[in-house]
């Protein structure tokens, strides 16, 4: 396996990670219906992944975004695995040319609604450097990625019921740090988009 999508699964994961809490604890985001590893058609990056929202019946896949606080978390949250998981910057990762290239697109289209941007953006440096010094992700880099991956044709779906079944017990526990994240991102949006739902 190519060390890249070791990497993209990572980074694909902490997208997750964020998905579930939010779905959890405020009933926001839905779920996912599959996470994707596929070679990159950018020559300065081996693979690149996707984590699919699973879309209700009925519902358009372009809705507009209703909880901002929480898309703003999930945004970075790939970057956060990632760049632990290499032990690098924050914003190697978030930005252009590295794996968070569409995460910053879309950052940069949400983090308009908010009052100070410039300071939720610091908020966000500030909760990895958090997540960094309390080691927040290292039990999650003991998994043996090969084995929640389906290859197939040169591309990778992870096996998500095995990986939500995994991560169970660290959701409960990274509760404590990621609830806090969101709620001083509702501090910088105006009350009615700070609000989930």
């Amino acid at each position: 396996m190519h060390p890249a999508v070791k990497t993209v699964f990572f980074h694909e994961l902490g997208h997750l990670i964020a998905r579930e809490l939010n779905l959890k604890n405020f009933g926001v985001m839905g779920a996912t219906k599959e996470i994707v590893i596929y070679p990159s058609k950018h020559p300065w990056r081996d693979y690149d992944g996707a984590t699919i929202p699973l879309i209700p019946e009925g519902e358009e896949p372009d809705k507009p975004v209703v909880s901002i606080a929480e898309k703003l978390a999930v945004i970075p949250y790939g970057c956060f695995v990632e760049a632990i998981f290499l032990k690098k910057d924050f914003e190697t990762c978030f930005s252009s040319n590295n794996g968070g290239g569409k995460d910053l697109d879309n950052w940069a289209t949400l983090r308009m609604k908010a009052l100070d941007s410039k300071s939720l953006y610091q908020h966000v440096k500030d909760h990895f450097s958090l997540l960094t010094a309390s080691n927040a992700f290292d039990e999650l880099f003991k998994i043996d990625v090969e084995s929640y991956l389906v290859e197939e044709e040169g591309k990778y779906t992870v096996d998500l019921d095995k990986l939500k079944n995994l991560i169970k017990d660290f959701l409960s526990k990274h509760e404590e740090l990621y609830l806090p994240f969101v709620e001083k991102i509702r501090e910088f949006l105006p009350k009615q988009d700070g609000c989930s739902g």
